[in-house]
C-alpha cells in the first residue's frame, strides 16, 4: 500500500471513529432521558396500581419479573460444590485477578493467554 493510501485510510478511519463517538455520546445522553422517564412511568404505574398507560400513539405496559440473587456466596459455593452444579454461575475469568496472581508467581496451568490487536488513537 503506498504511503498516500495508507495516510488517507487512517484519516478515514479516524473520521468514522469521530462520527461513531458523537453518536455514542448522543446516544448515551437519549438512554438516560429515557431512563428517566421510564423510571417515572414506572413509579406512577404502581402508584395507580394499573399495567398499562396510553400515549397518542403506543402504550406502555409494566411488566415484573423476578430475578435470582445469592444472598450467601459461602453458601452457594457449598451448594455448587456438594451438588456438582457449576452451572448456576457464567463461566469467565476476571482478568485483574488472574494478572495479580501471575505477577504474585503464581503458577495457573490451566490458564491461556490469546493475543488480541487493537487500534490506539491520539492526536499529532
Amino acid at each position: 500500500m503506498e504511503l498516500s493510501e495508507l495516510v488517507m485510510l487512517t484519516d478515514t478511519f479516524i473520521a468514522a471513529r469521530e462520527e461513531r463517538l458523537a453518536a455514542d455520546r448522543a446516544a448515551k445522553a437519549y438512554k438516560k432521558l429515557e431512563d428517566s422517564l421510564g423510571d417515572r412511568l414506572i413509579s406512577v404505574c404502581h402508584e395507580n396500581d394499573t399495567k398499562f398507560i396510553g400515549g397518542t400513539t403506543h402504550k406502555v405496559t409494566l411488566n415484573t419479573v423476578t430475578k435470582p440473587i445469592v444472598a450467601d456466596w459461602p453458601e452457594m459455593y457449598l451448594y455448587m460444590v456438594e451438588n456438582d452444579a457449576m452451572d448456576l454461575v457464567q463461566k469467565r475469568v476476571h482478568e485483574g485477578a488472574v494478572s495479580l496472581r501471575l505477577e504474585d508467581g503464581e503458577e495457573m496451568p490451566f490458564i491461556e493467554h490469546i493475543v488480541k490487536s487493537k487500534l490506539s488513537v491520539s492526536k499529532i
